[in-house]
């Protein structure tokens, strides 16, 4: 719907035409396709120094890649049955990994072997993250809950209910007191991570939510789901500050750059959109995914941009160089 404002409670949310300015998408190249998976890839991560990257698919398997010389350097595998997620500690030396069995697997880094296994869901957990300080993970899963586990112990410190459907995205705010999660029941929920209570409930999806991410100040959070719009909220008065239009299809993955200029939406509709936050519009959009893009990660010096789909394929875009940037 392209309307040029949509009144929602007392405040105006800007509504982002759909026209994205594909003569950015020069600076956006796809540098390299990356095939060793045998079903649809679920989750990519690089490590801190991006030096590796990490990919989880649905047939059960982690793989590592040079992220430098785009070749695999281990096969990790340690669920029963598929990979959803994986996300790299702070310091590196620890992965962890969820997947269908309802069990996370605690990696050290420096071995390539598991370190611990965190049980506790009894569903597929769909997501997982460490807290910016590498001392909590926080899983969201398919059983309706999210839990907060202890790394040093490895065992779960809370869990955090109040979701009435499947949980499929959990996301830590830069400064790690406050825990997102998005779900089927159509809400986001925010949680205070040191009381382990809902702060706010975020209603405004009227279907289910299927990613957030934090903006890199900490003051907004961006979502997207089975609506097809991007919405980017101001925590602050719990509103919708923009929407962002212009995929066709379900979002699944969304991912901001280290610099928090760029954000990166991944779609059903087999595109990335690449949004300027500055401006609110949409930069342009990268084609070749020849299906669903379920996961996105940005390399933490801001050149890279990884996506995992249902093609089975990961693939790494050159970020904007600094004289093409909003």
């Amino acid at each position: 719907m392209r309307l040029c404002a949509i009144l929602i409670g007392t405040i105006i949310v800007q509504v982002i035409s759909q026209a994205c300015f594909q003569s950015g998408a020069q600076a956006w190249k796809l540098r390299t396709t990356l095939i060793g998976h045998s079903h649809w890839v679920c989750g990519v991560a690089f490590g801190p120094d991006d030096k590796h990257l990490a990919s989880g698919a649905l047939d059960g398997t982690i793989k590592l890649w040079q992220a430098d010389k785009y070749k695999e350097s281990v096969t990790l595998k340690a669920h029963n049955k598929i990979v959803e997620s994986a996300a790299f500690s702070p310091k590196g030396n620890l992965m962890v990994s969820a997947g269908g069995s309802g069990s996370l697997v605690l990696w050290d880094m420096t071995t390539g072997k598991t370190r611990d296994s965190l049980i506790g869901h009894n569903r597929l957990v769909k997501s997982v993250v460490f807290s910016p300080d590498g001392k909590i993970i926080a899983s969201g899963s398919w059983d309706k809950s999210v839990r907060l586990w202890d790394v040093s112990t490895c065992q779960n410190i809370t869990i955090l209910k109040g979701h009435t459907d499947c949980v499929s995205s959990v996301a830590f705010s830069p400064d790690g007191k406050t825990l997102a999660s998005a779900s089927w029941d159509k809400t986001i929920r925010l949680w205070d991570v040191a009381t382990a209570t809902t702060k706010r409930i975020l209603r405004g999806h009227t279907v289910p939510v299927y990613v957030v991410s934090f903006t890199k100040d900490g003051k907004g959070l961006a979502s997207g789901g089975g609506d097809k719009i991007v919405r980017i909220w101001d925590l602050t008065s719990g509103k919708v500050a923009k929407a962002l239009t212009g995929h066709t299809n379900d979002v699944y993955a969304l991912a901001f750059s280290p610099e928090g200029n760029w954000m990166a939406s991944g779609s059903c509709d087999e595109t990335i959109k690449i949004w300027s936050i500055a401006s609110g519009k949409c930069h342009c959009t990268l084609t070749g995914h020849t299906a669903t893009v379920l996961s996105l990660a940005f390399s933490h010096d801001g050149k890279l941009l990884a996506s995992g789909s249902e093609d089975y394929t990961v693939k790494l875009w050159d970020v904007a160089k600094a004289k093409d940037r909003p």
